[in-house]
C-alpha cells in the first residue's frame, strides 16, 4: 500500500489483473484509466480481432507476439487510433493521436475529424532483442 500524504484519501489503484472477464461485462466494455488489465479468452485470432473491435471507443490497442509478421498483420486489422506493437504507451511528440469512435469524438469534439483524416493515427512496432 502506497504510504505518504497524497495517499491518505485513497486516490490510488494497486495494479490489478481481471480474469474471467467476459466482453459483454462492464470492465470490458468501459475503458479504465489506471494500472488495470481485464483477460478475456478466446479460442482464435479471428476471435480476439473480433472482440477487440468490439468497442464503442478505440483509443488505443496492442499486440504482443514473437512473430512480428503476425502482429503486425492483426495490428492492421485493430479498429484503433494507436496500436503498439511488443510495446505499450510509448508515444513521441510529433506522432499523430487520436481514435475512433466515441474516443476520437471525445478527444477532438469535432464531427469533421472523423471525416478528415486517416483511420490510424499511429502504429509502433518494437522487435523483440536477437
Amino acid at each position: 500500500m502506497p504510504a505518504g500524504p497524497l495517499f491518505e484519501r485513497g486516490f490510488w489503484v494497486e495494479p490489478t489483473i481481471f480474469t474471467d472477464v467476459g466482453n459483454g461485462m462492464t470492465i470490458a466494455r468501459e475503458e479504465i484509466f489506471g494500472p488495470v488489465l481485464a483477460v478475456i479468452r478466446c479460442e482464435t485470432t479471428e476471435e480476439a480481432i473480433r472482440i477487440a473491435n468490439d468497442t464503442e471507443y478505440g483509443l488505443s490497442a496492442g499486440v504482443w507476439s514473437t512473430d512480428n509478421q503476425r502482429a503486425l498483420d492483426v495490428a492492421g486489422q485493430l479498429e484503433a487510433g494507436t496500436v503498439w506493437v511488443n510495446d505499450w504507451h510509448m508515444v513521441g511528440a510529433a506522432y499523430p493521436f487520436g481514435g475512433l469512435s466515441r474516443a476520437d469524438w471525445a478527444a477532438n469534439s469535432a464531427r469533421t475529424r472523423w471525416t478528415s483524416t486517416p483511420r490510424r493515427s499511429s502504429s509502433t512496432l518494437t522487435c523483440p532483442a536477437s
